[in-house]
């Protein structure tokens, strides 16, 4: 298994638990020289902060609790910008009401679609917050990237991205669906330097 969660969740489905063992997935930061700058890459200011969220535009990833967030943040202002990486579902309703909740968002200007960005993972050092919504995650990919490349992560506790992050050292933990904690946790790393952006590790993240 590549987490606890997911040993977790087959101990559930009455898999023998001596069969069971959890090795985590490794995660090698990008080198220096092959990091890259998502400020170039969507032609930004050098100083815009970043929020991203990484995923499918599906209901499991919750973009839309993304987009909500995005406009609880309208205060910021065009200093930051809200980023959503990732393919969309075709034909999707979902993708539809994305749209259409991002047009009629106060922050509406200041948060993009962005689609999918190749290696994505070599960008996320860039990156002011990573933020993963989705409540099941059974590892957490992105999450392990983002902190391995020195960006503080959001994630939802009682998902295997707590199995990542080290809450108040590495980023935040919050429950499922509380906009409250997600905002003001969201506004702290931006603004107060809550967790100082750490550089780039020199080896693979170690989870324990």
């Amino acid at each position: 298994c590549n987490s606890k969660q997911t040993a977790k969740g087959l101990r559930e489905l009455g898999v023998d638990e001596n069969k069971l063992r959890v090795l985590y997935n490794i995660v090698e930061p990008p080198k220096s020289d092959e990091a890259k700058d998502l400020h170039q890459y969507l032609e930004l200011d050098s100083q815009t902060q970043l929020v991203g969220i990484v995923g499918w535009l599906t209901p499991l990833k919750k973009i839309h609790q993304f987009i909500e967030m995005a406009s609880k943040l309208a205060d910021l202002g065009d200093t930051t910008r809200f980023l959503i990486i990732g393919p969309e579902v075709n034909n999707s309703e979902y993708t539809a009401s994305l749209k259409k909740m991002i047009a009629e968002n106060p922050n509406s200007e200041n948060i993009m679609l962005t689609g999918t960005i190749k290696q994505a993972a070599k960008y996320l050092g860039s990156l002011d917050v990573l933020v993963s919504l989705c409540e099941i995650e059974s590892f957490g990919r992105t999450v392990a990237e983002a902190i391995a490349a020195g960006t503080p992560a959001i994630g939802i506790k009682g998902s295997a991205v707590e199995e990542i992050i080290t809450h108040g050292e590495t980023g935040y933990l919050v429950e499922p669906n509380d906009m409250a904690s997600l905002v003001n946790h969201v506004k702290r790393l931006l603004t107060e330097e809550a967790i100082t952006k750490n550089p780039t590790h020199s080896g693979p993240l170690m989870i324990t």
